[in-house]
């Protein structure tokens, strides 16, 4: 009991696939979109507290 198998202590999780640049530019249009609409967000609510 206790013992554990040498592999368990040596788990390693499988490798992401490398980033392509066409992957790369996707996540960074989705990204400014994202905060576009932050900025958005925070305007309106400035203007609220105005």
């Amino acid at each position: 009991m206790g013992e554990q198998n040498e592999d368990q202590e040596h788990v390693v999780e499988p490798a992401r696939p490398p980033l392509t640049a066409a992957r790369a530019r996707e996540m960074t249009v989705g990204l400014r979109e994202v905060m576009d609409d932050v900025r958005r967000s925070v305007a309106v609510l400035a203007a609220r507290g105005s």
